[in-house]
Parts: C-alpha cells; structure tokens; sequence
C-alpha cells in the first residue's frame, strides 16, 4: 500500500505521458456500431479524465517531491524508533552506526533533489552531483564501517568468504587456462599441428585436480589475507594469554563472557559451576553480572549425559531427555539454544550455556570452535585457579601454624619448681599440627605454687590465642585472695565476653603448698588427674564444674588432697588417651 504513490507517479510519466494520443486511440467515430454503443456515452468523460491527467502531468515533479518529503520524514521516525528497541549493546553498536548513515544520507536527498524540485533551493548541476555522492558515502560509509567496526549482521565473515572462493576459483582458472596455452604452444612447436583429444584430456586432469588444488589455495589465502582477531585460533590465543596470569574465578568468568560477546557476538551468556555437593549447580554469571548464584538440583544421568559430550549440546536435545529437570526449565526460560561442558579430565565443573547470537544467525564452524576453546580453557582456569587458592590456604595455614606454634613454644614455662621433697616435670609433644594443649607454672604471693593443665578447642592461631588469653588472666587473677573455683568462674566470665561461643578449653587448676604439701584444685571439665599412692591406691581429682568459655555464669567447685612421700601426681590431655600405635589400637 505505501509503494501506490510511486506506482501512480510511474504510471503517469509512462504509460499516461500524452493523454490526448491514448484519448485518440479508442475514438467512437473510427469505431464499428458496437463500439460507438459502448464507448461514445464515454468520449466527454475521457476528454475530462485526460485534462487532468495532463494537469497532474504538468506538477507531476512538485506534487511527487512533496510526497516523498513525507516518506522521507517518516521513514526517518521509524528508524529512529527502531533504534530505542535495540536491547542487545553489541547489536545496538551496530544498528545505530547503520541508521544514523542512512538518515544523513536521506537529509541530503532531500536536499539535493526535494528542495529544488519545490523551488526551495536552487542548486547547480555540479552542486546536486556532489551532494548525491556525499548521500551515497554516507549511507554505504555507514554500513562498511559497521561491517568492519562492528562485524553487523556477521556481513564481514560472509563477504571474507566469498572473496576468498572467488579468489581461489580465479587463481585456479586462470592458471588452468594458461598452462592449457603453454602446452598447446609447445605441442604444436614439437608437432608442427595440434593433437586431437589434447583438451579433452586436459580438462579430466582439470576436473581431477580442482577440488584438492582449490582446497589448498583456500586455506593458503585464509592464511595470508582472511585470519584476523575473530579467527578461532586467535581467540584461543588471546584469551589464553588474558586468564594465564588471572586466579580470581570471577575475573575468569567475566573475560569469558566479553570474548564470547565481542567474538562471537552472544548475546546473553550464562555460567554454572558445580557446588561441593555434586548433584548441584549454581549460577556464577548472567550476561556479564557476577552472582552469588541461584542453585539448582541436577540428576545424576543428566550430569553424566553433558560430562559425555566433547563439544556444543542443542537444548533440545537435553529438553527432550529431561524434561522435567529445574536446571532445563530454567535455561528453556532464559531462551539458551547451546549448552557447552565445562570439563577437567572426567570430573564435570560446570557447563556454559548462550543464547542467540546478536544478528541472528547460526553459530559457524568458526563459532563452535571459538566456544569450545574457549570452555576448554575456561575449564583447565577453573582448575588452575581452585589449585592456586588451595596452595594459598596451604601457605596460610602452614605460616599460620608457625605462629602458633611459636606462641605455644613461648606460653610453656622453661623451669619447673622444685623442692627437698618434691619436683615437677612435664613433657608436650604435637602430634601432627600445633594443638591446644598447654601447661604452666605460677608462683603466688602466698609462697604456693599454681599448676594449670589446660586444652583449648581448635588448631592453630585461634587455640594459641585462646591459651594465651587464658594465661594471661589466671596470672591476673592468683594476685588476688580468691578461691580457685572463683578464679575459673572470673576466666569463664572473660572468655564469654570476648570469645565466640564455639570457643572453648578444658583447665585443670590446682595450688600446690610445698610446706604443707597439700594440694587445692578445681577441674573445669579436663581429663582427671590421677594421684597415684605408694600402695598404688588411686584417686581422681574430679572437684570443679564444666568447661571455660561453653556457658555463661558457671560456679566451680574446690577440692583438695593431702599429698604424702612417694605420691606421684598425673596431669594429662586427651593426647594421652588418644594416641593410637600404628595398628590404630
């Protein structure tokens, strides 16, 4: 319906260009009794419908001109419009550098051949001459730049291809025609006259040798003139070199999803990552955001059936073996067409899902290449990454140890008291890692001394810094005239307040008197000493209450016990207990 005006315009300055000769043509007086019948009645009223077609013949210029004024503004709303419902950003690049083109070259028509044709303007002819070329490198400027620029609508890989067949095809041709000259010129110098059958067998060797020799003269230009940043093996490269040096998993990601977009021109990416519960992915990157991940159940077979593939899975396929999985749906809804395994050996750490591509065509062979590339690469990333991170924990926690363990070293006293009639000893001994055993020796104000056997919760700094905290107040607290069960409720108090709830120690605190060689204690939930007598009678120091820092507000019960000649005293940790021979018994 919009091409009627032309159609008519067309029409007029054609088949309707001199009205009175077609007027004349169907003349009633020239005609038999029938048509003086049928066509007189009308003589007057073509007489008046070939007036006005001469009147419109006359402004046919000006009337038409203001008509494709209209369409021009028109056609220029619409293509602006278009241009705000353009989501993807690659794709809008793309389309704006298009349209933008096109306008300027519609405003220069109307410059060139609208104004003057309503007497607007005048232009001379070379004036209208070189507006009309500007229109032209405009319009076609725009599109070549978005070709080249922006690879639109994948033109440059269509048109690289065709100049590369036609290339091959010339080369091939031509060298076939000339080598079918020199030959001939030399039979006929050795020969004196042309053998017949000569060309026939030519052109079967021809027909022979043109499929492998255009082959290599394919791949040979493609190598020499057509291999730009958008060839696979570049892209490999490339993003290769990029995540080499990378070990954050969320850089990763994000330069595989700008590759996919700049490259392939995706335009919505997806990546899942499989979570320490392997029937269970989790969504790391929507199109370039970073997430903290939706999760979804998969089954077993369906983890199995895309570890199996080797390269690009439709969604259909997996929509039509498992349709009822919460991981499908969702890529169904998302509108993925491909789904690509991310894969280290045999163990499956994710998959990486697109959609369409921006200008709407199917992925190449070049596209299925560039994508499984860059999912193997992504894949042994992953890997490499997860692999430095653990090295990085393992150095942590090995520089974390030699703290602690110098801090353990540190806390242990390096004299043990001893008397006439008495002496302590004792021995501490990890076993693989810097434990939260420890031991110590205080002298008080009273002329006694404090024994303290403890075992704090956890490895490491967080045990180290637990003892010494522990240390640290007990030396406070004997300053004072309190009882033991007092001193450990004030500590258990301490350690509430500035610990976390799952910090915890088992202490056995005890007050020797070397005079009176009688033995004051209170046990908070630690191994019970053992006071071995001389006729090998045995007593468990079990007075006190429960472990430091579990609850708050806890009272502790004292006990004592007289020590006699030969008594010996056991103080332990559940190290003692514990330890195993290499039978595990």
């Amino acid at each position: 319906m919009i091409f009627i005006p032309h159609v008519f315009h067309l029409l007029l300055t054609t088949v309707l260009a001199n009205p009175d000769r077609l007027i004349k043509s169907i003349d009633p007086t020239e005609m038999g009794a029938i048509g003086k019948a049928i066509f007189g009645p009308l003589e007057q009223a073509a007489t008046l419908v070939g007036a006005i077609f001469g009147a419109l013949l006359d402004s046919h210029t000006q009337l038409f001109s203001i008509v494709n004024f209209a369409y021009v503004i028109v056609a220029a709303m619409i293509l602006y419009q278009g241009t705000k419902r353009v989501v993807a950003v690659q794709l809008r690049k793309q389309v704006v550098v298009v349209i933008y083109g096109i306008i300027s070259a519609l405003v220069l028509y109307v410059v060139a051949f609208i104004l003057p044709n309503l007497g607007i303007v005048e232009l001379s002819q070379g004036t209208t001459t070189a507006i009309t070329i500007l229109a032209l490198i405009f319009g076609c400027g725009s599109i070549i730049w978005a070709i080249v620029r922006y690879r639109f609508m994948d033109v440059r890989l269509i048109v690289r291809q065709s100049l590369v067949y036609s290339a091959t095809s010339a080369l091939v041709v031509g060298a076939y025609v000339l080598i079918i000259r020199q030959l001939e010129s030399i039979i006929v110098t050795l020969f004196g006259f042309k053998l017949p059958g000569v060309e026939v067998v030519f052109i079967i060797i021809a027909l022979i040798l043109f499929q492998p020799v255009m082959s290599q003269m394919d791949e040979l230009i493609r190598k020499l003139f057509t291999r730009d940043k958008a060839d696979y093996r570049n892209i490999s490269q490339n993003f290769s070199r990029k995540i080499s040096s990378v070990f954050d998993l969320r850089e990763i990601f994000t330069l595989a999803h700008d590759v996919l977009k700049n490259q392939l021109l995706i335009e919505h990416t997806y990546i899942f990552i499989k979570q320490d519960n392997p029937s269970q992915l989790c969504t790391v990157v929507t199109t370039g955001r970073q997430e903290g991940g939706e999760v979804f159940d998969v089954s077993g077979e369906l983890v199995s059936e895309v570890a199996r593939s080797t390269g690009v899975i439709n969604l259909d396929e997996l929509i039509a073996k498992f349709p009822q999985s919460p991981l499908i749906e969702h890529l169904a809804r998302l509108k993925v067409r491909f789904v690509t395994p991310l894969v280290s050996g045999e163990d499956l750490l994710g998959c990486l899902a697109i959609s369409d591509k921006v200008s709407g065509y199917r992925l190449n062979y070049e596209d299925v290449m560039t994508l499984v590339t860059v999912a193997n690469q992504l894949a042994v990333a992953i890997t490499t990454s997860r692999l430095y991170q653990q090295s990085i924990e393992k150095q942590r926690l090995e520089e974390e140890m030699n703290i602690a363990r110098t801090i353990q070293q540190e806390l242990l006293p390096k004299e043990f008291p001893r008397g006439v009639d008495f002496e302590f000893s004792a021995y501490s001994e990890p076993s693989r890692h810097v434990g939260g055993d420890y031991f110590d020796f205080i002298a008080t104000p009273r002329k006694t001394y404090g024994v303290i056997v403890g075992d704090a919760s956890g490895k490491g700094m967080p045990a180290a810094l637990l003892i010494s905290q522990i240390q640290a107040a007990i030396r406070s607290e004997v300053r004072h005239e309190i009882s033991l069960g007092q001193v450990l409720c004030n500590v258990n108090d301490l350690i509430q307040q500035s610990s976390e709830s799952e910090k915890f120690a088992t202490l056995f605190f005890a007050e020797f008197d070397p005079h009176s060689k009688m033995l004051k204690y209170s046990n908070a939930g630690h191994n019970y000493p053992i006071v071995v007598s001389e006729g090998l009678e045995q007593q468990r120091l079990d007075r006190g209450g429960m472990v430091l820092g579990a609850f708050p507000n806890l009272c502790y019960d004292q006990g004592e016990v007289q020590l006699r000649k030969n008594d010996v005293l056991l103080f332990y940790t559940d190290g003692l207990n514990e330890a195993a021979n290499e039978a595990d018994e």
